[in-house]
């Protein structure tokens, strides 16, 4: 019989392994031979875990978004005021270990699945939604509440199109060009939605 907990640690393994290949290789290169050799593993084993290619990839992904989010969170918190907290949250999506050469490639071919999948699209709009919610948590301090749901889905949208273009195209957007922009959107709706709204500006 297997160890307790020892399925966990093969899954944990073959994602691991999975993410590597896609760094490594790309989507293209995603084979159970590929991801059982890069794990050490078994290629007979890894059915046992994934039953398909979608959902060892979701798994990829979800691991990927979920260690973004934490890390937004963490360096978010460090933060008092609402509007460090929202600028620190667009540092780190264009902070530098994001846009290597093997991370633009993982992001990028991951970002490409969900379009192909709809699983991934599921997870990935889950993130967003998550997203969403800290965006509006720290906006609601700064602007009018009917104001509130429009500015919070715009910056979504604007950092989501922002970093796929610095990620796609840097040399026609470098990230810290791109963080920079998102940072003028956030000082427009802080500033003109409290202007039209009739509050004094500190």
């Amino acid at each position: 019989m297997p160890k307790t907990g020892m399925r966990c640690i093969r899954r944990q393994q073959f994602i691991d392994a999975a993410t590597t290949v896609i760094l490594q290789d790309g989507l293209a290169g995603v084979s159970n031979a590929r991801v059982a050799s890069v794990a050490g593993l078994s290629p007979s084993l890894l059915p046992h875990y994934f039953s398909d290619r979608t959902l060892l990839l979701d798994a990829v992904l979800r691991q990927i978004l979920r260690r973004c989010h934490t890390n937004a969170i963490e360096v978010v918190n460090k933060h008092a005021g609402p509007l460090d907290r929202l600028h620190t949250l667009i540092d780190t999506h264009f902070r530098d270990d994001l846009f290597t050469p093997e991370m633009k490639r993982l992001c990028r071919d991951m970002h490409h699945a969900t379009y192909q999948s709809n699983p991934l699209k599921s997870t990935y709009r889950a993130y967003q939604r998550h997203l969403l919610s800290v965006v509006r948590s720290q906006l609601r301090h700064l602007i009018k509440v009917r104001s509130l749901n429009a500015a919070s889905v715009g910056f979504i949208a604007l950092l989501d199109g922002l970093w796929m273009k610095a990620l796609n195209e840097p040399v026609l957007l470098h990230q810290a060009d791109a963080a920079s922009l998102q940072k003028q959107y956030l000082r427009m709706i802080t500033t003109r939605i409290r202007v039209k709204a009739g509050d004094r500006l500190g």
